[in-house]
């Protein structure tokens, strides 16, 4: 690498690195947004035209949850909304909210992935935004370029949107 390619990787290479933490703080903030949504959701059933109650609720039940409990919490009351409204669960249907766990299970995976997952920086110039190694299993690298990472953000803020809609 002669001396003007080493300097344009050098200032490539911290750039890039400098964009990975934005891109990789932007999807986890987004993912937040989801998570909240959810806790409203269950304020909401729960603790309904009470603020010192739904207070009490996020502080003492949901602060103490994780996102998963949270989210099986979510699901099993919505299971049960459904059987009220008259649904019936057969082998050969799905429940009327099905798609919006399948949302919400992609946003978990995708937040574990930013959150857990190593940085790496690409020994060449490319159009990724950002490449998070999965170091368990020797799974190796997953790349996204702008497109992919802004597919990624939109369908975690769509399952925020299939939340907030879920009881109404």
């Amino acid at each position: 690498m002669n001396d003007d390619n080493g300097m344009q990787y050098s200032l490539w290479r911290h750039q890039y690195i400098e964009q990975a933490y934005y891109y990789r703080g932007k999807l986890i903030d987004t993912f937040n947004l989801l998570e909240k949504s959810i806790e409203h959701l269950l304020m909401d059933y729960f603790t309904p035209n009470n603020d010192n109650k739904r207070v009490d609720f996020r502080f003492i039940i949901l602060d103490r949850l994780t996102f998963q409990s949270k989210k099986d919490s979510l699901l099993a009351l919505m299971n049960r909304y459904a059987e009220s409204k008259g649904f019936v669960k057969t082998g050969s249907n799905s429940w009327p909210h099905s798609e919006v766990f399948k949302d919400i299970q992609f946003a978990q995976d995708e937040r574990n992935r930013f959150a857990h997952f190593f940085l790496i920086v690409p020994e060449i110039i490319t159009d990724d935004v950002i490449v998070l190694a999965e170091m368990r299993d020797g799974k190796g690298f997953i790349n996204y370029d702008v497109t992919k990472y802004y597919d990624t953000v939109t369908r975690i803020q769509n399952a925020k949107i299939g939340v907030n809609s879920l009881l109404s």
